[in-house]
């Protein structure tokens, strides 16, 4: 339940944050910061990792989601309201499901078919169906961040038998922040704590 709060929050939170600075900047200063989070859990001995696994078959993973799914998700939701942005994230489990059969080789009950169509009824219903009044690219991109995270959801399922949670967490949040564009707001972020730290030292003299 408190997942699901969360998660329908960062639509709003998303929105805002979109009004004072750019698309990518915002990713930027949001993976860094997980990132630094999970750097701390690892130095403070929280989680752990065997050294011997091959890490890099985490990379289609990661690929998929944070880079694709997260950029495809915060561009649409730069171009249309958070409200519409949720209901269409909402077919997330009923994409994951009409594919599964497709490319998990699994057979899927009619009932589950019949319960996550329900679901998102509910939503566009609690929602109002006058809420889908974006632009077609902004939900253009929020469609291709449901593709990604089904295709996330299929490779993340085979790969959960040879690491564990936070083996995955760790590498999808160590990815993003090292792609080309993120160096620069390393280097804000740099600058910010240098200043805060000499502001800090001025302050106790």
């Amino acid at each position: 339940m408190a997942m699901s709060v969360i998660f329908g929050l960062s639509f709003m939170f998303t929105k805002n944050a979109l009004d004072h600075v750019e698309v990518f900047q915002f990713l930027g200063y949001r993976f860094i910061l997980s990132l630094l989070f999970m750097v701390f859990l690892y130095f403070a001995r929280f989680i752990r990792f065997e050294r011997r696994k091959n890490y890099a078959r985490l990379i289609p993973l990661v690929l998929f989601q944070p880079v694709l799914y997260f950029s495809f998700e915060t561009l649409g939701l730069q171009r249309v309201p958070s409200s519409e942005g949720g209901i269409i994230i909402a077919t997330i489990p009923v994409v994951t499901a009409f594919l599964t059969p497709v490319f998990m080789r699994e057979k899927v009950h009619v009932l589950q078919y019949v319960f996550v169509v329900c679901s998102l009824l509910g939503v566009v219903l609690m929602m109002g169906v006058n809420a889908l009044k974006g632009d077609i690219l902004g939900d253009l991109f929020l469609f291709m961040a449901v593709l990604t995270a089904a295709f996330y959801s299929f490779i993340s399922r085979k790969l959960s038998k040879d690491f564990t949670p936070q083996e995955i967490t760790f590498f999808m949040m160590l990815y993003f922040p090292t792609l080309p564009r993120s160096w620069r707001y390393w280097l804000e972020w740099w600058y910010m704590l240098k200043s805060c730290s000499g502001t800090i030292s001025l302050a106790w003299g």
